[in-house]
């Protein structure tokens, strides 16, 4: 990759086309079924998975950290967050923070490499790259997409925990986020955020 710009724009490009979602297209994918009538493998052979443009641009994010590229990695995760936040409205605003949230865990868990020598870096970056989507998602009324959000960070706040990481900065922002979640009167979202906040806490 020669400039931050050339990988900007490739991984702009490929997040710029259009989100499908896991249940959203006709590939049998068995984790995805919740109907066993519809599991007919010899009458789907010919379906093929859509683009996964969410997928692309992680496998791209994780080549950046295999060349230990750190200035790439940040720029990847904030363009990938930023096409959530893009990608998410009122009608999917569950399956997309799942699909995003999944993604950006899949990265998370590769900088928890033993090699990997940026953890700590990489740590701070997408703690505050959390703490602005999660007040983006309360403020915006997504409520389930923030529940979905948050669970996912508090699941790698335990895990960076249990790495000797730092969790000081994830329990401020759920802090926050709680205290402005009673004053939107969002009280099941605030009891949420003070719960994992209490976990993390005392980890």
């Amino acid at each position: 990759m020669s400039s931050t710009i050339e990988f900007c724009k490739i991984i702009r490009e490929i997040l710029a086309k259009p989100l499908c979602l896991p249940k959203s297209g006709r590939y049998l994918d068995l984790a995805q079924v919740s109907d066993l009538n519809g599991i007919n493998p010899e009458e789907r052979e010919n379906d093929w998975p859509d683009q996964n443009p969410i997928a692309e641009a992680t496998h791209l994010i994780i080549e950046t950290m295999i060349g230990c590229n750190l200035t790439l990695t940040k720029m990847g995760i904030n363009e990938l967050l930023k096409a959530y936040l893009r990608f998410i409205n009122s009608e999917n605003e569950k399956d997309c923070t799942e699909l995003f949230s999944d993604y950006i865990y899949e990265i998370y868990l590769y900088g928890l490499k033993t090699d990997y020598p940026y953890t700590d870096l990489l740590w701070n970056y997408l703690s505050n790259c959390f703490h602005v989507v999660s007040q983006y998602l309360l403020e915006k009324g997504y409520t389930e997409g923030c529940r979905i959000f948050l669970q996912q960070i508090a699941a790698m706040g335990k895990a960076a925990a249990q790495k000797g990481l730092h969790t000081s900065t994830i329990q401020h922002f759920l802090h926050t986020l709680e205290l402005r979640a009673k004053e939107l009167n969002q009280s099941e979202l605030a009891a949420a955020a003070k719960n994992h906040r209490f976990n993390l806490e005392i980890f």
